[in-house]
């Protein structure tokens, strides 16, 4: 049996997810009290099984409000609520036990109370009804039984005074005995069976038969519609024979079927008067025929038969809409009808005239002014900058966006100030620095580089090399005047200058060292 019973396809708002308190995983015995929906290592899985036996196992991520939300009861014990329907995993929507199996980050691995869903109407019947439940729970004792107040019991003594026992039943046994003495035996059989004999006195024979029963019997059997015949056999009559041959097809024996030309010509030499029918073809062939002649006359159509009823001049005359026929306001209906038309193209250089002007086309079809002529380019470009800004402030138009964007860079040069005199508080950005430093250099270096001299190297080459001379060890062979520089550790040569101190004894000359 579950541990709890709950109703199924019922939103459930505290469902246990644990039966003991959550334990602290190192110390075994802490109630772990303050687990968060979105703890470290939560694993939340959902266990299913329906009465068919079908087990599934669902994962479930605690939330802090909504389908699934998480909720520290107290003393370590949780629920989380399950939707009935539209939930992104779980949904209490299926008959069958379900149990939660959890663990954590710093707690034991849990399991939940196993939960059964059930019809809702049964949970009322057997545990939230109050008068279903308390009479199932009072059926025993007496108090809660609708029929009275005696108590229900199974009672060994009240059985055995009107047990069903074998000498009850063979006190009214249906045995050998009882049977045979009103047996049905073959005697009793034969005297009302039905024999030849019997059947052969009231049998329906030859002479029973009516004498127009054969004709009565033909006629049903032809009055079926369709009928097959299966073999070559012969259906005989007066007339003649008619034999199917082995493929089931008619032969004759005393007479061929028309051919299509006989029956073509039968029809053609067939007689009109037998044929006025209304509505056949029959009839509407010869009377429309007839009719078309009397129209068009036995030769044709003459010119004499047209002039009897010709349309001439003076037949238009006689019945001609004339000026007087037209009513008084006739002129202003046509030209109303005509001036409905949304669309009129004109084709040649006519003249629309109204009370304000005359419009005129010339021979391109162009409009030209008899009265006033177009504004021109230096007009609508005047009137354009000369339009006030009040009157566009319609956001995403043109007009509005000049106007606030003119005045916002206003507002911004205005803090610049003539030649920079605003920008006194612009902090320094230290990727400036290298970018300076660079700049100095490459001004310093080519300050102090000789590009025509004896060498060409750079600035940082040329102090180097003045620290050496300056101060650094040298040496000077007498006999030739070849010199040697060294390095800072007094050691290591920098260079040699072949004779760069000469004596002839009157001066001494020191040659450019580097």
């Amino acid at each position: 049996m579950p541990d709890i019973w709950m109703d199924v396809d019922t939103a459930l708002s505290e469902v246990p997810v644990n039966i003991f308190p959550l334990i602290d995983d190192t110390d075994f015995k802490t109630r772990e009290t303050a687990v968060a929906y979105n703890a470290a290592g939560m694993d939340l899985v959902w266990n299913f099984v329906t009465p068919a036996g079908a087990f599934t196992q669902t994962a479930v991520t605690p939330t802090s409000g909504g389908n699934y939300d998480w909720t520290h009861q107290g003393d370590g014990m949780y629920t989380i609520e399950i939707p009935a329907s539209g939930g992104a995993s779980i949904n209490n929507d299926t008959e069958g036990f379900g149990w939660f199996t959890g663990v954590c980050t710093g707690v034991l691995p849990w399991r939940g109370p196993i939960i059964g869903f059930r019809r809702a109407a049964l949970n009322d019947l057997l545990i939230e009804g109050s008068t279903a439940s308390t009479n199932m729970e009072d059926f025993f004792d007496g108090t809660g039984y609708a029929g009275g107040t005696t108590p229900l019991n199974v009672n060994v003594s009240s059985i055995s005074n009107n047990a069903i026992t074998a000498a009850s039943i063979a006190t009214g046994a249906i045995d050998a005995d009882a049977i045979a003495d009103n047996a049905i035996d073959a005697g009793a059989i034969a005297t009302g069976a039905i024999t030849a004999a019997k059947f052969a006195s009231g049998a329906i024979d030859a002479a029973a038969l009516a004498a127009d029963a054969g004709s009565e019997i033909a006629t049903a059997v032809w009055a079926s519609a369709t009928r097959t015949v299966t073999s070559a056999a012969n259906i005989t009559s007066t007339g003649g024979t008619v034999t199917l041959d082995g493929s089931g097809y008619v032969t004759y024996a005393n007479a061929a079927p028309p051919t299509a030309a006989a029956i073509a010509d039968a029809v053609w030499d067939e007689s009109t008067t037998g044929h006025t029918t209304a509505g056949t073809f029959g009839a509407q062939c010869a009377t429309d025929i007839d009719a078309i002649l009397d129209d068009t006359g036995t030769s044709g159509v003459v010119v004499g038969s047209i002039a009897n009823n010709a349309i001439t001049a003076a037949a238009i005359a006689t019945g001609a809409i004339d000026a007087d026929a037209l009513a008084a306001d006739a002129g202003t209906e046509i030209g109303t009808a005509v001036w409905a038309t949304t669309t009129r193209t004109l084709t040649a250089a006519t003249n629309i005239t109204s009370t304000g002007g005359t419009v005129t086309l010339d021979g391109s079809g162009y409009v030209t002014y008899a009265n006033a002529a177009p504004p021109t380019a230096a007009a609508i470009a005047d009137a354009v900058w000369d339009e006030a800004t009040s009157g566009h402030t319609s956001a995403g138009t043109f007009g509005e966006q000049c106007a606030t964007d003119i005045d916002a860079i206003l507002t911004d040069t205005a803090e610049i100030g003539a030649a920079g005199a605003g920008l006194t508080a612009i902090p320094w950005n230290s990727s400036w620095d290298a970018e300076v430093q660079s700049e100095v250099f490459d001004a310093l270096d080519a300050a102090f580089t000789d590009a025509t001299g004896l060498t060409s190297n750079g600035l940082l080459d040329r102090i180097r090399t003045l620290g050496w001379i300056l101060r650094n060890k040298i040496e000077v062979t007498d006999a030739n005047g070849n010199t040697v520089i060294y390095k800072d550790d007094s050691t290591t040569a920098a260079f040699t200058v072949s004779s760069m101190l000469t004596d002839d004894s009157t001066t001494t000359t020191r040659l450019r060292a580097a």
